[in-house]
């Protein structure tokens, strides 16, 4: 797994627990693998579209959501491009999806 100079700079970013390069990669590979993908959202018609429309942005990418973030990867080599938060206006959805779950 690769990550692009824009996606090591997103992650330190705009991920509160990541504060290196080397963290960010680490990061990285645990959200490709743990991180939910658009399917599991198939209940939450809104977001799912979201999801959708971030994923066609790029061609061949694939998109995950880990720990309150959007990670999206490019390519065959899965290069991670970018690192976006969950809009606000999608956060209450989801929050009634943990509550329901509990």
């Amino acid at each position: 797994m690769n990550l692009s100079r824009h996606g090591k700079e997103r992650s330190v970013e705009r991920v509160e627990y990541v504060n290196c390069f080397a963290e960010a990669k680490r990061n990285a590979k645990i959200a490709y693998r743990a991180g939910k993908t658009i399917s599991y959202y198939d209940s939450k018609p809104q977001f799912s579209a979201y999801l959708q429309a971030r994923k066609r942005t790029s061609n061949n990418s694939t998109v995950r959501v880990y720990k309150g973030n959007i990670y999206i990867w490019r390519g065959k080599h899965k290069t991670l491009t970018t690192v976006l938060p969950i809009p606000e206006r999608f956060l209450e959805e989801l929050k009634e999806e943990r509550k329901s779950k509990s």
